[in-house]
C-alpha cells in the first residue's frame, strides 16, 4: 500500500480575473475549488493512474470536510486526523500576474503528531509512506527521527518531498526516494549549482548520505535521476505550453511510483516521471494516466 501524508493541507480556491485591482471590487470570470496539498495531489493522481493509496494527514472543519468529500468522491481512501480549526484556504487569484494569498491553518496539538503516528506505524513491510511538503511547527526533531526510525525497523519504506533541514535528517534512515527541485537542493546544501556536475555531484552527496534513490526537479527542463546503485540518467521535459505548474512536482513523484510498481527499468520509470509532471504542467487538471502516457510515448 502507497500511504501519502499531507500535514499542510488546504482548500485551494482559485480565480481568474480580467485585471486584479488593489482596493476596489474584483469580480471574477471563472473560479474552481480544490483540495490542496503535495501529498494529497499524490494520492489524487495515482488514482487517476489507477493505482490505489491511502490520504492521510490532518484535517479540521468544514473545509476538511470538503477535503474528505472531494477525496471519497473520487474514490481514494483516507484516514486523516481530525484537529481543532479550520483547515486553511489558499487563494489563488490569476490575473495578467498571478498573486497567492496562503492561509495559516490550525496549530497541531501533541495529542494529533501522536495519532498520526500511530496511524503510519500500523502498516507493514513493503509498504511505502510519502512526507509530502511542510511539517507541523509542533512537530520535534526527535518525534520525526524516531518515526523515520521506527518506520525503517519496521520494512516499511518512505519517500520525502521536502527540503531543509528535514531532508538532511531524513537522509540517515535511508529513504527510498528524495525529490527536490533545483532551489531547493541549493538550499539544502547551502550552496548554488550552476552545472550539470554540480548537479550530479549534489545528488551524489545526497546518495552517499543514505538516500536509495534521487530525482532533482529542473522545471520546464526536465529532471535528473540518480539511485545508489550508479545509474544516473538525464530526462529531457516533453515540448508543451506551461498552463498551471501546482501539482507538477507531486505527480512527478505519482509517475515514479506508476513505473516503479509496474516492474519497468529505473530509466523508464524516471522518464515516465517526468512525463506525469508534464502532463499536470500542461493542463487546468492533474495529469491522467492517458496524458501521461501520450507524453511518455512520444518522447
Amino acid at each position: 500500500m502507497i500511504v501519502t501524508v499531507t500535514c499542510s493541507p488546504a482548500v485551494d480556491y482559485i480565480v481568474d480575473l480580467d485585471s486584479f485591482r488593489e482596493g476596489e471590487i474584483n469580480r471574477a470570470i471563472k473560479e474552481k475549488i480544490l483540495p490542496g496539498g503535495k501529498g494529497i495531489n499524490v494520492s489524487r493522481v495515482l488514482n487517476n493512474f489507477g493505482i490505489p493509496s491511502v490520504a492521510t494527514g490532518f484535517l479540521g472543519g468544514f473545509t476538511g470536510n470538503f477535503i474528505l468529500d472531494y477525496l471519497h468522491n473520487e474514490g481514494i481512501n483516507t484516514d486523516f486526523v481530525r484537529v481543532e480549526g479550520i483547515t486553511r484556504v489558499n487563494w489563488k487569484i490569476a490575473s495578467p500576474s498571478e498573486t497567492a494569498i496562503d492561509g495559516v491553518g490550525p496549530v497541531y496539538q501533541e495529542q494529533d503528531i501522536e495519532e498520526l503516528f500511530e496511524k503510519l506505524l500500523r502498516y507493514k513491510e513493503g509498504d511505502i509512506v510519502c512526507f509530502c511538503g511542510k511539517y507541523p511547527k509542533t512537530m520535534t526533531d526527535d518525534q520525526y527521527l524516531h518515526l523515520l526510525a521506527s518506520l525503517k525497523l519496521r520494512g516499511i519504506r518512505f519517500i520525502v518531498d521536502t527540503y531543509g533541514k528535514r531532508l538532511l535528517q531524513a537522509l540517515k534512515h535511508g529513504p527510498f526516494l528524495v525529490k527536490p527541485n533545483i532551489e531547493e537542493l541549493e538550499e539544502t546544501l547551502g550552496r548554488r549549482i550552476q552545472t550539470e556536475d554540480e548537479m550530479r555531484a549534489a545528488a551524489q552527496e545526497l546518495i552517499t548520505a543514505g538516500a536509495e534513490n534521487v530525482i532533482v526537479s529542473l522545471g520546464a527542463d526536465g529532471l535528473y535521476y540518480r539511485n545508489n546503485s550508479g545509474e544516473d540518467y538525464r530526462i529531457e521535459a516533453p515540448k508543451g505550453v506551461l498552463v498551471n505548474s501546482v501539482g507538477a512536482g507531486d505527480s512527478t513523484v505519482a509517475g515514479y511510483l506508476y513505473g516503479m510498481i509496474k516492474g519497468w527499468p529505473n530509466e523508464e520509470c524516471a522518464r515516465f516521471a517526468c512525463c506525469a509532471g508534464s502532463a499536470s504542467a500542461f493542463s487546468d487538471e492533474l495529469a491522467t494516466l492517458e496524458s501521461a502516457m501520450a507524453l511518455f510515448h512520444d518522447s
